[in-house]
């Protein structure tokens, strides 16, 4: 297994991978690719047809990991569904600043209503 440092986290890419006869071939891609110098988990599942990769990025890449399931015989491609951390990141962001902004507008119009009611 091979561990990471602060500076340099595990990262996770996903694949949804084609030509799969059923959970045997998930597990052989599962097998060989824990193998490969930089990938530490690899978790392959066939009825839904995808595998998540984690993986060293100082020892391997993405377009890698896609290499060593094609060179399989399988086909590979990266799933549109699965986003960059820095992606989720910034998307949790953007909701904590709308909630933000939404309980400021909230108390500016509370503020104005009691301003305005009969006292």
């Amino acid at each position: 297994m091979v561990s990471s440092t602060a500076l340099d986290p595990v990262r996770a890419c996903t694949l949804t991978i084609s030509g799969m006869k059923g959970q045997t071939c998930a597990q052989g891609i599962e097998s060989d690719l824990s193998r490969k110098p930089g990938v530490i988990r690899a978790s392959v599942d066939a009825s839904a047809g995808r595998g998540r990769f984690e993986y060293d990025p100082s020892e391997t890449a993405p377009d890698l990991i896609r290499e060593f399931v094609e060179d399989l015989g399988f086909g590979a491609s990266f799933d549109a569904v699965a986003t960059t951390t820095k992606e989720a990141i910034r998307q949790c962001t953007v909701e904590v600043i709308r909630l933000i902004l939404n309980t400021k507008y909230v108390f500016v119009m509370l503020s104005r209503l009691i301003c305005l009611s009969p006292q």
